[in-house]
């Protein structure tokens, strides 16, 4: 926030440089909030903050900013996601076919088990 503060503080201070033209109509007063505390909890000691109202014609480009770095944060969220979606889809096919296996592997021992017994009851006992 200090760093949004500084910026937009030198911004003002370059007004004359001629790299935005702003329309006189459209521009809003910057609002000056009083600090009612002294700086012991790591804030400036400022006496007060410059605050810019959502339309102020400086806090555009600001706003251009962070609305295409949330866009970019919500596309690799949305990539992430989609990622995760097709990797779990693809272990519970895995997880399928390890489990048909695994019955069909208990069936064919259950078969041999009763073969092997069916051998043992027609031999002689010993």
């Amino acid at each position: 926030m200090d760093a949004i503060i500084k910026y937009l503080q030198d911004e003002e201070e370059g007004e004359g440089d001629g790299e935005e033209e702003e329309e006189e109509g459209d521009q809003e007063s910057p609002i000056n909030i009083e600090s009612t505390q002294g700086g012991g909890d790591g804030e400036p000691d400022a006496s007060s903050v410059l605050v810019l109202g959502p339309e102020h014609p400086k806090m555009k480009r600001f706003q251009k900013a962070l609305s295409e770095h949330l866009k970019r944060q919500i596309f690799e969220a949305d990539c992430a996601l989609r990622d995760l979606e097709n990797d779990l889809k693809i272990r519970k096919k895995e997880r399928t076919d390890l489990g048909t296996s695994l019955y069909s592997l208990q069936h064919d021992m259950l078969r041999k088990t009763e073969a092997v017994e069916k051998v043992q009851n027609e031999l002689p006992p010993l």
